[in-house]
């Protein structure tokens, strides 16, 4: 697998829970005026959502050199849930997103 695959794999499920958040925002203050108990639905998603940008922003990094890269995510022509394909290295390191995990870390000396 390589770095990319890895990345995009950890990127996929954050978006998702992050949408999952987003709707149960908008469901508990949608039932606000009915339901009493929907502000905790509203605090549920809106903890939920800030959670998960903090973790798209700190949580995803370069296996090499344990920069942040989760915001790489956000540049165009990415598509949805992924790296752009645009982006060939880390900005931090150079290590090629393209290369392999495991290769590309059993080269870099004191790495494990």
């Amino acid at each position: 697998m390589n770095i990319r695959d890895h990345l995009n794999r950890r990127l996929i499920p954050i978006y998702a829970f992050m949408i999952g958040c987003f709707i149960l925002f908008g469901a508990g203050g949608a039932l606000a005026a009915q339901v009493h108990w929907s502000l905790i639905l509203v605090i549920v998603g809106f903890v939920g959502f800030g959670a998960c940008i903090f973790y798209l922003h700190y949580g995803i990094r370069c296996p090499k050199c344990r920069n942040p890269l989760g915001p790489l995510a956000l540049l165009p022509k990415g598509g949805y849930f992924r790296l752009s394909e645009r982006i060939c290295f880390c900005p931090f390191c150079g290590i090629s997103l393209d290369g392999e995990v495991e290769n590309e870390l059993a080269s870099t000396p004191g790495v494990h």
